[in-house]
């Protein structure tokens, strides 16, 4: 696996040190994960499992080799395995839940690589509209969702990547951080990242990398709430839907991350101790 640079590379390493530790990395790799040398459920694997939503299906680990056969590549960050979320029957979604306690720190950061692909030749097998999505979330639903839509319904359509959250009177509201996240090709792999805060119960920010150019677009929305609710967040969420659509996940990386205050402190700390030994 190659690796990627990082802004973290830049930090000092005194704001390091204050930084909890990973409370979760998920490659689909080998030997956590087995893809059962084509495609396997995911459930029971590593803490994952379906959820018992309605008309659910179990969400796939598979080997690149094996979906490289039908058109779908590979991520250029990837190892050998990647979550596929896909059904055969347009009545059905494909689900897979891992479960975290995300009351055990204020601020955390939420990364995951993704593509889309439509597995059609026509427009007219296209299927459903909203190939698949990351959420995280709760006992009464999603928290906020990323959600992701066929910009048309040709085979060979671009995609966005949308943003569900709530509003400051806890209505859901639909939202495209800009420009970067829209028109996004099929079978190109991105990564994005959500930081958001428990404590205020709303996203910090939002970012998209492009994983060919390694173009990063990052964006601090205003009014971005979590859904409003006593019971807090337990989980994360892979979704598919629609029999022509296949939604890939890798990579996926859970932090939990100084809270503002804290890395501001940290940092100004750290400057004094440089002023001193300058002097």
């Amino acid at each position: 696996m190659k690796l990627r640079s990082s802004g973290w590379a830049s930090i000092p390493i005194a704001l390091l040190v204050c930084t909890p530790a990973e409370a979760a990395y998920i490659d689909f790799e080998p030997p956590a994960y087995s893809a059962g040398g084509s495609c396997a459920s995911i459930n029971g694997q590593s803490g994952w499992y379906t959820p018992a939503a309605a008309n659910s299906t179990d969400g796939m680990v598979c080997s690149y080799a094996y979906l490289g056969g039908f058109g779908v590549p590979s991520d250029p960050y990837g190892g050998a395995q990647v979550a596929l979320l896909h059904t055969t029957n347009d009545s059905q979604y494909s689900r897979a839940q891992y479960n975290l306690d995300f009351r055990t720190a204020a601020v955390w950061s939420i990364s995951f690589d993704l593509t889309a692909v439509d597995l059609s030749s026509t427009a007219s097998s296209f299927g459903s509209f909203y190939p698949g999505s990351f959420g995280l979330i709760q006992p009464s639903g999603s928290s906020f969702n990323v959600f992701d839509s066929w910009d048309s319904a040709a085979a060979n359509s671009t995609w966005t990547a949308n943003y569900g959250v709530y509003d400051s009177s806890g209505n859901q509201i639909n939202e495209v951080p800009g420009a970067a996240w829209q028109g996004l090709t099929q079978g190109h792999w991105y990564r994005e990242t959500t930081v958001f805060s428990m404590s205020a119960l709303m996203i910090l920010s939002v970012s998209i990398e492009d994983l060919s150019t390694l173009s990063t677009t990052t964006v601090a929305p205003a009014g971005w709430y979590l859904e409003p609710n006593v019971q807090p967040p337990g989980g994360v969420r892979m979704f598919g839907s629609g029999a022509t659509n296949a939604m890939l996940f890798d990579n996926i990386q859970i932090d939990a991350l100084p809270e503002p205050a804290t890395l501001l402190l940290a940092a100004l700390g750290f400057a004094a101790i440089a002023i001193r030994r300058r002097r």
